[in-house]
């Protein structure tokens, strides 16, 4: 709801600046022109594209996760390969007329049941990836916040800091109230190589 009425501020803000403009016979209103208060600002914003883009932790946690992704993908693929192999023997068998009915009717349930567990495997690596790629975002969210309460507390003392990104309700900010560069410290400062 904070960060709701925060972006409804922010649109306010700005649909007023634009007004003023539109008012003044479409003369521009330069920086200098507006008024800034002294001291801490009532708003600053972080660049949430930045953040990700040069977030250590983000770039350890999702290394992790790509290697898991590629280790899981490596076992389901081989055990995909040896089932297909017995699936092709299994034919080549029947094709022949090596297999009584009764041989047949097992090697069928077997090779059904073992389909089975193949995809149930499947599903269960993906399941167990999205959980894992959850709880990465989850654990940036919380440590991204965790350090734009303390670059703020610290630095800044803003009411509102606000979430910039692109294609975001945002469309223009002033670099002045960018806060961006210290949290990517704050929070690097923790995970560098």
């Amino acid at each position: 709801m904070k960060i709701r009425n925060a972006v409804f501020l922010a649109v306010i803000m700005g649909l007023t600046v634009g007004f003023l403009a539109c008012n003044k016979k479409h003369k521009q209103l330069t920086v200098t022109e507006i008024e800034v208060p002294k001291g801490p600002n009532d708003i600053v914003y972080v660049n949430m594209d930045s953040l990700n883009a040069h977030c250590e932790l983000f770039k350890l946690l999702k290394e992790d996760l790509e290697k898991e992704t590629a280790q899981k993908k490596a076992i389901l693929g081989n055990k995909q390969k040896a089932f297909e192999t017995k699936v092709m023997n299994f034919q080549q068998n029947m094709q022949t007329g090596t297999l009584t009915q009764t041989q047949m009717q097992n090697a069928e349930k077997t090779l059904t049941q073992e389909r089975d567990q193949l995809m149930a495997l499947g599903e269960q690596y993906a399941a167990d990836l999205e959980a894992k790629q959850s709880a990465i975002m989850l654990q940036v969210y919380d440590s991204i916040q965790a350090s734009v309460k303390r670059v703020n507390d610290q630095t800044f003392k803003a009411k509102f800091v606000l979430s910039y990104q692109y294609g975001s309700g945002i469309l223009l900010a002033d670099k002045n109230f960018d806060m961006t560069q210290a949290v990517l410290e704050d929070l690097n400062k923790y995970y560098k190589k």
